[in-house]
């Protein structure tokens, strides 16, 4: 490799951006996990069965990739959910030994 270091600086910078970026959002997932999960205990603990407090349904993850997804990624997505589940009702006809389905 024929570079210097000071050509490589734009890289480990960029690098450190990127970990600074990974570092805030891990940092901003765990406390809001851990403060959901502490919500429900406490909550549970004072209150018992009458506790309307609930963890969090869904990783959060799943809703940042949802609000970024365009209209059509998520109409090829559910319509992909969609087939897999006519193949799994397929599957299931099949195990029980029922006759295919001619349309």
């Amino acid at each position: 490799m024929d570079s210097c270091p000071k050509e490589l600086e734009p890289f480990v910078k960029a690098h450190e951006i990127k970990m600074k970026e990974q570092d805030a959002l891990i940092y901003s997932w765990i406390g809001n996990y851990v403060l959901s999960a502490v919500i429900v205990a406490v909550d549970r603990c004072l209150s018992g069965r009458k506790s309307k407090a609930e963890y969090i349904k869904n990783p959060m993850l799943n809703d940042m990739e949802i609000n970024s997804l365009t209209e059509e990624e998520r109409y090829e997505k559910e319509l992909r959910k969609a087939l897999l589940a006519e193949e799994m009702w397929i599957h299931a006809g099949k195990m029980k030994g029922l006759p295919e389905t001619i349309i």
